[in-house]
Formats: C-alpha cells, sequence, structure tokens
C-alpha cells in the first residue's frame, strides 16, 4: 500500500507467512546461499520507498530487521503491468529503519472504512487491520501441518534445503540472479 507519506509499505495485513520466508531466507543464508528479499509494486504512485509495514504486522518488519542484519539483501522494483506483461520502471530503495507509526495508525483509523478489502464469504473488512486486530489471513491454515511444515519435515529428512526440495543441483541456492 502506498500511504499519504508516500512510501509503500508491505504487507497490508498479518502475514505470517512472509514473515516465515523471511526467515527461511536468513536461515538459507546461514548455509552459504545468497539471498535477496524482492518488492514488486505494481504501483506508479510511489514517491518514497518501500518499508516492512511495523503497523500491519511488526513480527514482519523485526524479521526483515534481523534478516537484514544476517545479510540478506533487499530490493524494490517499481513495474507497470500490461496485457503483455511486466515492465521494470524503477529500482527504489528499501527502508528497514523503525519509523514513527503514530502517522500511519492516525490515517488508517480516519480512512478505515474506505480502505481494505471485504472478504465475500465472511463479509469482514481485510487489510489496513492492525497487528491487535485478527489475526490470521486468508491464506493462514487454521490447525494442522501446514505446507511449510511439510517441506521442513522432508527437509529434515535431507541435506537440500527448505526451499532446494523444489530445484534441481544445477540451480544451487537461487532461482535467479538478481
Amino acid at each position: 500500500m502506498v500511504y499519504p507519506d508516500g512510501h509503500g509499505y508491505f504487507p497490508d495485513s498479518i502475514s505470517a507467512r512472509a514473515s516465515r520466508h523471511v526467515e527461511e531466507l536468513k536461515c538459507l543464508l546461514a548455509r552459504g546461499c545468497r539471498c535477496t528479499v524482492l518488492f514488486v509494486v505494481q504501483r506508479d504512485d510511489l514517491r518514497g520507498q518501500v518499508r516492512p509495514s511495523a503497523h500491519h504486522d511488526p513480527s514482519f518488519a523485526l524479521a526483515c530487521r534481523a534478516a537484514a542484519a544476517a545479510g540478506v539483501r533487499f530490493r524494490a522494483l517499481v513495474v507497470s503491468c500490461s496485457l503483455e506483461g511486466l515492465t521494470v520502471q524503477r529500482e527504489v530503495g528499501v527502508d528497514l529503519e523503525e519509523y514513527d507509526l503514530a502517522p500511519m495508525a492516525a490515517w488508517v483509523k480516519a480512512n478505515r472504512e474506505t480502505t481494505g478489502w471485504i472478504r465475500s464469504q465472511s463479509n469482514c473488512r481485510v487489510a489496513n487491520g492492525t497487528a491487535g486486530e485478527k489475526k490470521g489471513g486468508a491464506g493462514e491454515k487454521k490447525g494442522g501441518e501446514g505446507k511449510l511444515d511439510s517441506w521442513k519435515k522432508k527437509a529434515s529428512e535431507s541435506s537440500s534445503g527448505v526451499f532446494q526440495l523444489a530445484l534441481t543441483p544445477s540451480h544451487g541456492c537461487g532461482f535467479i540472479e538478481i
């Protein structure tokens, strides 16, 4: 989301999965892989940088800061979308420093009824919620073994690593070079 301060924030609701992905990159880095988080901004109104949204998901913001401190790289690209595909417009900075949450909280509160979206079956408004509000998003698994848990279980039975399970040996530790 792009807020009045011109910065783009991710995520716009709690995303335990995003936090886990960042933590997994930190683990892969410790194994010698080069790791990069790439934020893709599909809006042309971004005037500032991309920031992890500590207002919406403080756990994700903390995970990003810890991963960066360990050496995970963070980059952001602004892209335009068309029927022909995505076109990279420019690279923007990623700001991982702590920032004042009060202006964002005030804006979200003032615009609560007109931002976010309605989850159709539950009629529950999602996005623009704070960490103190409803936990778990549309993709969160309630009970049982989630996909990442299943991958971790398989990875513990092999030496190839959590995300390397889906890669061929020629790919090494990464999907693409950025």
